[in-house]
């Protein structure tokens, strides 16, 4: 990466000894910038190495950032430049052999500033923070070049609304742990494993410990395994009710709801940090039993349950997947989608002799509480699964655990789920997949201009 400022020497140089090394002082302007600069004058034994930046006065009378190398004098010593219309700062800051050591700042012609890092013989070390039109964006605490947390902050409050903390690496593989800060103390933390390739990062797993707080403490603890929740989870109700839920490969095998280590016969209540009614739930001898009631959407909904089972259709998956038969094929994918599908994540495809199953994970990306759902079979917004070998698109025949636009699903930021979708069945010898909410990959809107429908694209079958 190369950042180049021209500049134009106006004054002679003079010479200040610095340690084994000797630094020179320049006066400095150009068109847009003025100041000065100290560059050393006996730096051309020191061998650059291949990961270290260095920041250096070419030839060209140019100060030039460069990876690995440098073709001129390193900068040694303090920079300290102004833009030359108005007089607010632009760059201050201090170097050692051509690379920061100390303070760094830069800032915007409109004196804003752009960013404040510290560093430590050419590495960042302590508190760096950056910032977007004058506002805090995020901040990074680093350990001699290692990044050890990063905080995101709200462009609208300037609160943090999410810090990641980094607990361990490995190659490309860095296991850490997030928090997920909405309004009235409502916190998800769960610890994640993120999958790198050189410096992009390419998919982000919640792997391990998971809790789920409100204002009064946790409100729901278990443990993930990419993404596929395992084990025994617990969610904590009013009047000191508990949900102790067993999954197997993502799904519900048992459910049992108890209060003072007993099951629980009686009415299930949970409320909105506001206090407003959320859900409430008929239990009979610790298992649901009658109608069960969502608030969530304009209207709410109830769903009906016999003896822990739910009567509505598109949530018996286990019974949906006995009738369909042996599963011919199977695509492992486990990938998160790109930007055009933010939060949203595959898992696998599987064949049968009739459809095509696709299991997805969705995280939450809005702020506090929100509803999430997806339009009903037949409707023009719902999803497809369109078929690029062909450009064939093919309808939503079932979805499970994603409900509709009649039966939302309330949840927290940072908060994930699992849902399938059903379409018809795809050849076995089908090379390239999307699912798109929609029948087009776009949406054209009133002045030309198009968005992309929310789904995940141009997945790979192999």
């Amino acid at each position: 990466m190369k950042r180049i400022i021209s500049l134009l020497i106006l004054m002679l140089w003079f010479s200040v000894a610095w340690g084994q090394y000797k630094s020179k002082s320049i006066v400095v302007k150009h068109d847009e910038y003025e100041g000065s600069l100290e560059v050393c004058e006996n730096c051309q034994d020191i061998k650059p190495q291949a990961s270290k930046i260095y920041a250096y006065w070419d030839s060209n009378e140019v100060v030039t950032n460069s990876e690995g190398s440098f073709k001129g004098k390193l900068l040694h010593g303090k920079a300290d430049l102004k833009y030359k219309e108005g007089g607010t700062p632009y760059l201050q800051a201090e170097f050692v052999k051509g690379e920061p050591n100390g303070n760094y700042k830069e800032w915007l012609p409109d004196g804003t500033l752009l960013k404040d890092e510290n560093y430590l013989n050419g590495v960042k070390h302590g508190i760096c923070k950056y910032y977007l039109f004058g506002k805090l964006e995020t901040e990074e605490l680093y350990d001699q070049g290692k990044l050890k947390t990063i905080t995101y902050f709200s462009a609208e409050t300037e609160k943090p609304e999410r810090k990641v903390e980094y607990l361990q690496s490995d190659g490309n593989i860095k296991k850490s742990r997030a928090f997920y800060m909405s309004a009235n103390s409502q916190t998800v933390e769960v610890e994640q494993l993120e999958l790198w390739e050189g410096k992009e990062l390419k998919t982000i797993y919640y792997d391990g410990k998971y809790k789920r707080y409100h204002k009064n403490g946790i409100k729901e603890e278990g443990t993930y395994s990419k993404n596929e929740r395992i084990g025994e989870w617990k969610q904590y109700y009013e009047d000191g009710v508990v949900a102790t839920r067993k999954y197997e490969n993502d799904r519900v095998v048992s459910e049992i709801f108890t209060k003072d280590g007993k099951n629980f016969s009686g009415v299930v209540i949970d409320k909105y940090i506001s206090g407003k009614l959320k859900s409430q739930y008929n239990v009979k001898d610790g298992l649901r039993h009658g109608p069960s009631l969502d608030s969530a959407g304009k209207k709410g909904y109830i769903i009906e349950y016999q003896n822990g089972k739910p009567t509505l259709e598109n949530l018996n998956f286990d019974d949906f997947l006995k009738q369909v038969g042996t599963i011919t094929k199977e695509y492992k994918l486990k990938k998160q989608c790109d930007g055009r599908g933010k939060g949203l994540y595959i898992d696998k495809i599987q064949l049968t002799d009739k459809y095509t199953i696709a299991y997805f994970h969705y995280v939450s990306q809005f702020k506090g509480n929100s509803t999430i759902y997806t339009p009903k079979v037949g409707a023009k917004e719902a999803f497809t699964m369109q078929i690029n070998d062909t450009k064939e698109v093919k309808p939503l025949v079932k979805h499970f655990y994603l409900l509709n636009d009649d039966r939302p699903k309330s949840m927290w930021f940072g908060e994930m789920f699992s849902f399938v979708l059903v379409f018809d069945k795809i050849s076995p010898n089908t090379k390239n997949v999307s699912f798109i909410e929609g029948a087009e990959a776009y949406s054209v809107n009133a002045e030309g201009g198009y968005t992309h429908n929310w789904g995940c694209y141009d997945l790979e079958l192999k």
